[in-house]
């Protein structure tokens, strides 16, 4: 039964088409919905934009937790190449704003404090799902 079951398993593992790898960007940049354009709401929505690309980057909220990365949240602004308004504050939009990091800086730093990088080459996520 257990043969079967596992010559079965590896038969569909054979059949199943490899999914193919995509490049994905905007890594290390995040638009985030700020309230106004006041300093303290600018950097409140900096550390939200910074958590979302440790985020992309790790692909784990949970490397948010570790002690070292912890450490760099306060850091956010030293990672910092591009800072400004996306949207124009009307109805439909609100007030958004939009932050790149350096992603060498940044890449390195997380490295140091122990978390694991994915590439921007990552595959397509595929389910296959037998009942």
């Amino acid at each position: 039964m257990i043969s079967r079951l596992l010559g079965a398993l590896l038969l569909n593992a054979l059949l199943v088409p490899s999914l193919p790898a995509v490049t994905v960007d905007g890594l290390n940049s995040a638009t985030v919905p700020v309230a106004d354009r006041s300093a303290a709401e600018s950097d409140r929505g900096l550390g939200e934009a910074f958590q979302q690309v440790i985020v992309k980057l790790s692909g784990s909220r949970q490397t948010l937790a570790q002690p070292g990365i912890r450490q760099l949240l306060g850091k956010a602004r030293n990672f910092v190449t591009v800072q400004g308004q996306a949207g124009d504050g009307n109805a439909t939009d609100g007030f958004r704003l939009r932050v790149d990091f350096d992603a060498a800086a940044l890449g390195a730093a997380l490295r140091e404090r122990g978390a694991t990088l994915w590439s921007r080459d990552r595959p397509v996520t595929g389910v296959w799902l037998a009942v």
